[in-house]
């Protein structure tokens, strides 16, 4: 057997406001897009280059989903790990359409909460602690009947 990792973390901060829906199976399932970006000196013109990458992030995890839920806005950076999940679907005009994501298991997988946005002027004291205990049960099957 050949051993077989997938694993990503990111750093990067929301572009919007978490969606937060409920699964057929009655989980909460929260949502995110999240923008990394890379900076550099363009050696040719030294001019500043910047390069931003949009993610897809789903919280399948249920305490993950509650912390992003309640806490989470526009804005915040935040440290996310989880598995590459790539899906594929037709859509009601007949297309094939295929979306790579960012999927945080039910029992696997990291949110941080880094910083909060400029805007949030919320008490730091109000805010829990972020300490999550990895669990080593394996993940289940993703809902797959939720189109994207």
């Amino acid at each position: 057997m050949t051993a077989c990792l997938n694993k990503i973390s990111l750093i990067g901060y929301l572009g919007c406001e978490p969606r937060i829906r409920t699964a057929q199976n009655g989980n909460t399932v929260v949502t995110l897009s999240m923008a990394t970006h890379e900076s550099w000196r363009d050696s040719a013109t030294g001019e500043r280059r910047e390069n931003t990458q949009w993610h897809r992030v789903v919280i399948f995890n249920p305490h993950h989903a509650k912390v992003a839920a309640e806490y989470l806005h526009k804005g915040y950076c935040i440290y996310v790990e989880g598995q590459l999940r790539t899906r594929k679907w037709t859509d009601s005009q007949g297309v094939e359409r295929i979306l790579t994501e960012v999927a945080v298991p039910k029992f696997k997988g990291e949110l941080v909460i880094m910083a909060r946005g400029q805007d949030d002027q919320s008490p730091q004291e109000d805010k829990p602690s972020w300490e999550n205990p990895k669990s080593q049960e394996n993940p289940p099957d993703l809902d797959d009947d939720i189109p994207f």
